[in-house]
């Protein structure tokens, strides 16, 4: 195999380091436990690589072992929670790079995707590959999954998260961000397309300039020549002030345009004039105008597909195509879940002067967020992403408020019970269901579609806010699905 060297900048364990020069490749994948829960949350995203499934064919995974630590960091420990078991839970590998997980004793508080690991069990590779999450004495949630060594971690750049598929993106951004081109930045919604643009430019050298977002989404033709060029005053009928544009307000700086792909025609036209002569006529003026920005765009559509539809603009593609970036759905990482929802947790309870509640609990005590109710977390597939991510948790601590325990409104865990694929659900699942599948995204998200309609009484605005989309978004799937909206 082979792969790329770390990037200036980039931070490498050095044990890790070792342990891929002894099997000569460049990269390669190894087993690891990453901590999605544990009592002392400043330890979620706590990595075990497991390497001695390498060596030697077996680990094992208990109070006092493996040890865990920051990917980029030496210092390392094991779970130590007092509640939990010194016996352990056998790891072995075993053919076609699956994985047996097993116990000594039944009396042991092991679940394995939501079922009790009663005796043993194989996790295959595609289970691997996906993530398989482990629950240890109702207290802490790991997820079995891989990591590719050397293990390359360079500056967080704003973005929360450890994954192998997070830290393409930082690569990526570290390559292009002093590099003058325009960037285009794809995925789907919620995936943090507005944070990785502003990362390129806080690391460009035009970061002490302006950043100007502007949703395309939100601009009606008639006056986008206005918003985005400016007007001289008179230039119409209520034009009392000139008016700069977006333009003209990114100067020196970066302009990023969200939403690119649902920009109307004449917008698209007014736009590729721009790009390609880098200057601007505000309305009502004779005059054009120099004008000096970096230009980043975003969008969660497919741009080939709408070149092909003749619905935009194969020339402005070009254009806005200098460098690409995908950010990656939140079912591809699965591992940044924990620090994710540890994150966004601390900024809402601080908000409402709760931060307390992540504090380690006295002892005896269990702690506020359930192991129950990460492991829930973890195995949706978010067809929102990041941004339903956070409503979840913004809804469960608002839930849970005087409460000695967070929790999640039936009605909401409901949801996001059926944003599990069913190929993550336990066995007494499939037994129930009496057939097993898995679900595409499609049928996820249109099913989360239809009932957030019918939870909010076909209203569309509040069921699309509900599931993380903007309602323009929402209304395309609807009509895409050809979902009718309910009777109330």
């Amino acid at each position: 195999m082979s792969g790329s060297r770390a990037t200036p900048g980039s931070v490498v364990n050095t044990t890790t380091k070792r342990f891929a020069e002894v099997y000569r490749d460049d990269r390669f994948a190894v087993a690891a436990l990453t901590l999605m829960l544990h009592p002392q949350v400043g330890r979620v995203g706590e990595v075990a690589l497991l390497k001695d499934l390498v060596t030697r064919g077996r680990v094992s995974l208990s109070r006092l072992e493996p040890e865990f630590g920051r990917l980029t960091e030496d210092a390392c420990g094991p779970l130590l929670d007092p509640f939990l078991s010194r016996k352990p839970v056998k790891i072995e590998s075993v053919t076609e790079g699956g994985l047996r997980l097993s116990v000594s004793s039944s009396g042991l508080q092991v679940s394995v995707n939501g079922a009790p690991l009663e005796r043993d069990r194989v996790i295959d590779a595609a289970a691997l590959d996906r993530g398989t999450l482990i629950q240890l004495g109702g207290r802490v949630v790991l997820l079995l999954h891989r990591v590719t060594l050397p293990v390359e971690r360079g500056p967080q750049l704003g973005l929360v998260g450890e994954s192998d598929a997070l830290e393409a993106v930082r690569r990526s951004v570290r390559r292009v961000a002093d590099v003058d081109v325009p960037v285009l930045i794809r995925g789907e919604t919620g995936t943090g397309k507005e944070l990785i643009a502003r990362a390129i430019a806080a690391n460009s050298s035009r970061r002490a300039g302006p950043f100007v977002a502007v949703n395309m989404a939100a601009i009606p033709s008639a006056i986008a020549a206005s918003e985005l060029f400016g007007h001289a005053k008179g230039a119409f009928t209520g034009a009392v002030d000139d008016r700069s544009g977006y333009f003209a307000d990114a100067q020196g700086g970066t302009l990023f345009l969200d939403e690119v792909g649902l920009a109307p025609p004449e917008v698209q036209a007014m736009l590729l004039r721009a790009l390609e002569t880098r200057e601007v006529r505000p309305l009502g003026s004779r005059r054009a105008r120099k004008v000096d920005v970096r230009f980043l765009a975003a969008t969660d559509a497919e741009l080939e597909l709408l070149v092909a539809q003749g619905k935009f603009s194969e020339a402005l593609l070009n254009r806005i195509s200098g460098f690409q970036i995908t950010a990656p759905p939140l079912r591809a990482r699965r591992e940044d879940v924990g620090r994710l929802v540890v994150y966004l947790l601390r900024e809402e309870l601080l908000a409402m002067g709760e931060g307390h509640r992540l504090d380690a609990p006295p002892e005896g005590q269990a702690p506020w967020f359930s192991a129950d109710l990460m492991e829930r977390l973890a195995r949706a597939s978010w067809p929102g992403n990041v941004r339903q991510l956070r409503n979840v948790v913004r809804q469960i601590v608002i839930s849970s408020r005087g409460e000695p325990r967070a929790r999640l409104d039936d009605g909401l865990l409901d949801e996001v019970e059926d944003m599990r694929p069913t190929s993550a659900r336990p066995e007494a699942d499939e037994h129930k269901a009496g057939t097993s599948r898995t679900a595409t995204l499609k049928e996820i998200e249109k099913r989360a579609i239809r009932e957030a309609l019918t939870l909010h009484a076909g209203n569309q605005t509040r069921a699309a806010a509900a599931l993380g989309m903007s309602r323009r978004t929402f209304c395309e799937r609807i009509k895409l699905y050809g979902i009718p909206r309910p009777r109330t």
